[in-house]
């Protein structure tokens, strides 16, 4: 599931909505720039993360990406995200459905956004180890 900041049930409504998508060796999944509101979780294989002609990064099973777009959909994607060399299997969380169910569930919108911080704070402390 998404992490222990969630309950059992959250990560089973989210699931319930979610599409299972594969995705080829290289398929771009992500453009830099895209706009949308989704949230990807690896399911198995591993992706790598390109900006400006460059890899900036990688992501394993049970990874969790699209976080950024989800908040600031107005941006759009902060880097491309293509299947590795193995290809990729994702669940595919649509901005829609979490919405809904942050409306539905009591206390559902903390938990999910208190999750998206702990990922995003993690990616900032990821970055910053390879930076400095």
């Amino acid at each position: 599931g998404l992490g222990d900041v969630y309950k059992r049930q959250d990560w089973d409504v989210l699931t319930n909505g979610a599409k299972h998508l594969h995705f080829e060796r290289h398929a771009t999944i992500i453009e830099l720039g895209e706009k949308y509101q989704r949230l990807f979780q690896i399911v198995r294989g591993a992706c790598a993360v390109h900006k400006h002609g460059r890899t900036i990064g990688s992501m394993a099973t049970g990874e969790v990406f699209g976080e950024v777009s989800f908040v600031r959909a107005s941006d759009g994607a902060t880097a491309t995200v293509v299947a590795g060399d193995e290809g990729v299997e994702l669940i595919v969380l649509e901005g829609y459905f979490i919405n809904a169910a942050i409306q539905m569930r009591s206390g559902f919108g903390g938990r999910f956004y208190r999750y998206l911080a702990s990922v995003l704070a993690r990616r900032v402390v990821e970055r910053e180890a390879v930076l400095y």
